[in-house]
């Protein structure tokens, strides 16, 4: 399957030409927003959703995933709404909600239809205050750092849905946190600052869904639960400077990592934990004609607690099992895009991660791949997509097509195909949750 998947992405891909361009951006295409005088406008936005799962085979039986063998593993309906005008020249405001219906769920190998699910998601709900060369947001916000597409180096402020790794772009798995943002330009570059109160964790996988991380080891009655952080407000820096088509960002934060650790079990089960992490991080990027060249780099140090013990107060394990590691993370990306070539994006990156616990060393390196095609005058796009991350111990082939029919209709269709390192975790549980998606969108 995954050979028949590149080879009929090489052939979509193949009967391209070549064609220099003067720069890099050449073929971005550009659309002016013709804002009206009357400060008080109210605009909206919105889309509805339907997507349809198909698992391609049947799950690995130590999974215990519900689903025993291939066919639909979900019917999905997503809607979005997106609300926002301005009170004044200086004051405006926006507001935006998400939500999901799930109409397929297994139970023992059997499907059940009707409305098994249903989740709803404040998105954004902010008010912004423009004040000369200074901008402050204040509210539920979305706070995207770094160049990285493949890892999270100093992108360490919004978490991410990451119940299905590998089926979505990063920029569409952050999640917005309640926070307060402020930028200043100056002359030497804008300077942004950044403060965050009870935000939350990634989003992983529940229990009965095709990547719980804890199959299966935690099936009823076993409750997975999780512990309020004792520092729940966040801090972050940063300044950015651009000058002769280079882009220079660096970073200082103290935060609650958004990846929960297991830190002790309760009669119940396991619970995780936010460990408290101080990073400091910057990032590169030049154009050089077709070539965009992106680094990242980032240093953290955290404090975290193994062994079996049940949590006491504040975030300290009790039990003579507890032990608490010192620890720190380097993080970086090299990364290459290149863009001519006609209606194609091509993107290259490398990552690293290293680990010191207590004086044992860990390393782990990725990498990513993607190219995009454009054509019919950006009406069909398509998209191959290939992830390694040692750290993970996985592999992610993706393939999408996306054709607007009208402005308003859109259809989509995807596959990811997964595969384990060698005898690891991932492997073992998920490398058969391979997965084909259908999706038709409407926007208004």
């Amino acid at each position: 399957m995954k050979a028949i998947l590149v080879f009929a992405s090489v052939a979509l891909f193949y009967p391209l030409t070549v064609r220099a361009e003067e720069d890099f951006f050449a073929s971005v295409e550009v659309e002016l927003d013709e804002t009206s005088e009357d400060s008080s406008r109210f605009l909206y936005r919105g889309y509805v959703r339907q997507y349809l799962k198909v698992g391609i085979a049947p799950p690995k039986a130590e999974s215990n995933v519900q689903r025993y063998t291939r066919g639909v593993n979900g019917i999905r309906s997503e809607g979005f709404l997106e609300l926002s005008g301005n009170l004044t020249p200086q004051i405006g405001w926006q507001l935006s909600a998400k939500t999901e219906l799930d109409w397929v769920q297994w139970q023992q190998g059997e499907q059940q239809w009707g409305l098994t699910d249903t989740q709803l998601w404040l998105r954004d709900a902010y008010v912004d205050l423009n004040y000369g060369k200074n901008w402050l947001r204040v509210g539920h916000q979305v706070l995207a750092w770094g160049e990285s597409e493949s890892l999270a180096i100093t992108d360490v402020l919004s978490s991410k849905d990451l119940r299905e790794p590998g089926q979505a772009e990063l920029e569409d798995t952050r999640e917005a946190l309640p926070a307060i943002s402020m930028a200043t330009i100056t002359s030497f570059g804008t300077l942004t600052s950044v403060a965050t109160f009870a935000a939350n964790a990634n989003r992983y996988a529940e229990q009965g869904e095709e990547f719980y991380r804890l199959s299966p080891s935690c099936l009823p009655p076993c409750i997975e639960s999780y512990k309020k952080t004792y520092k729940q407000w966040e801090v972050a820096v940063k300044w950015d400077y651009s000058a002769a088509g280079s882009d220079l960002m660096l970073m200082a934060a103290e935060v609650n990592d958004n990846e929960q650790q297991l830190g002790g079990y309760t009669q119940s089960g396991p619970v995780f934990y936010q460990p408290r992490s101080r990073v400091l991080g910057a990032s590169f990027t030049k154009v050089l004609s077709q070539w965009l060249l992106r680094s990242e780099l980032a240093n953290s140090w955290s404090d975290r607690w193994t062994g079996l013990g049940i949590l006491g107060n504040g975030q300290e394990p009790e039990g003579s099992d507890a032990v608490l590691s010192k620890v720190q993370e380097l993080r970086g990306m090299l990364g290459v895009d290149y863009g001519g070539l006609e209606d194609v994006l091509l993107a290259y990156e490398f990552t690293l991660v290293k680990l010191r616990d207590d004086g044992e060393i860990r390393t782990y390196c990725g990498h990513f791949f993607s190219a995009r095609h454009s054509a019919m005058n950006n009406r069909l796009s398509n998209q191959l997509w290939l992830i390694s991350m040692r750290m993970a111990e996985m592999k992610v082939l993706r393939w999408s097509l996306e054709y607007d029919m009208s402005d308003n209709l859109q259809l989509g269709a995807s596959v990811a195909l997964y595969e384990g390192d060698e005898e690891s975790y991932f492997e073992r549980y998920f490398a058969a949750n391979d997965v084909a998606n259908l999706s038709i969108k409407y926007s208004f």
